[in-house]
């Protein structure tokens, strides 16, 4: 019965250790995750400044009227 109780012990201790590695590799990824997140969170904000500074320069954008109302695009144009 003592090999038996010494078996069970070590099977017990190593469940632990395993379990302990486990948790930290799942902590791990989850910084990761995070960290991951956040970054395409900035990437998402950094090419919607993109786009803003590029309607912004002046040109609208096809299918946007200009200043006078002209259709941008292809010839829109009315006949009279």
């Amino acid at each position: 019965m003592t090999l038996g109780n010494a078996l069970w012990t070590a099977l017990v201790f190593e469940q632990g250790q395993t379990i302990e590695a486990q948790r930290g590799l799942i902590r791990e990824m989850l910084k990761d995750s995070t960290q991951l997140a956040a970054l395409k969170d900035k990437l998402a904000r950094d090419d919607g400044k993109q786009i803003h500074k590029k309607t912004d320069l002046g040109a609208p954008l096809r299918g946007q009227r200009d200043p006078i109302g002209r259709q941008n695009g292809r010839g829109n144009r009315r006949t009279p």
